[in-house]
């Protein structure tokens, strides 16, 4: 994020019902959601100009929902590590379940420090990462709040298939991948640059999920070139 706010006003928010976003219940896609949360934060904070949205995993959905949803609002987007559909993707090669949504929905329902570190375990292609400060993190952020792991319980994400809309955003779109992602197959983003207009992919051969985190520098580094295209 430093070499991001060299260069740009970077507004980093929670998601609805993480952290210190909400307590929020809904009935509707998970991304939607999301999408329009962020819109709104535009909004409040009197930003009328489009605006990049950069994000990886759920975030890098949000912003592909936002770039179909709020033309008007995104001059260009950055997702990777993401679903084009809001429930999964209809895969060609890669099998169904993906593993590590299995240890996703294991940490819904038990969100122990345990389940968290298996949770991270498939999410991030280099173990070595999974440190127990990073554990512990995100056990804190998820759990410190009954009223948000009410709200989340209370939700339901309702499936959504955003393939046939994906030819029709304008904005300029850049995802990066990884190549063993364990919670998005890499041919989701092959799928998107077949099917979104403007778009180029950077694919990394030794990342999974979260490529930010695990290639910082070089992450940092082929999105500026991208944004400032």
């Amino acid at each position: 994020m430093d070499e991001f706010a060299k260069q740009y006003r970077c507004i980093l928010y929670d998601m609805p019902n993480f952290a210190k976003t909400g307590p929020m219940i809904y009935q509707e896609g998970t991304h939607a959601v999301q999408a329009r949360v962020g819109a709104h934060l535009l909004d409040a904070l009197g930003i009328k100009q489009q605006v990049a949205w950069v994000g990886n995993s759920q975030g890098g959905q949000s912003s592909l929902v936002a770039a179909i949803k709020y033309q008007d609002r995104v001059k260009k987007f950055v997702m990777g590590g993401s679903h084009i559909a809001t429930g999964g993707d209809i895969y060609f090669l890669a099998n169904r379940p993906d593993e590590a949504r299995y240890f996703t929905n294991l940490v819904v329902a038990n969100p122990t420090k345990d389940n968290v570190r298996l949770y991270l375990t498939k999410h991030v292609f280099d173990e070595q990462l999974v440190t127990d400060d990073l554990v512990d993190y995100i056990h804190q952020w998820y759990t410190w709040s009954p009223e948000l792991l009410d709200a989340r319980a209370k939700s339901k994400s309702i499936p959504h298939d955003y393939r046939e809309d994906l030819p029709k955003i304008k904005a300029p779109a850049f995802m990066v991948h990884g190549r063993y992602d364990r919670m998005v197959p890499f041919e989701v983003s092959i799928t998107a640059l077949a099917l979104i207009p403007n778009a180029r992919m950077l694919g990394f051969g030794d990342t999974g999920d979260w490529t930010p985190f695990e290639k910082p520098k070089e992450y940092a580094r082929h999105v500026l070139a991208f944004l400032q295209e």
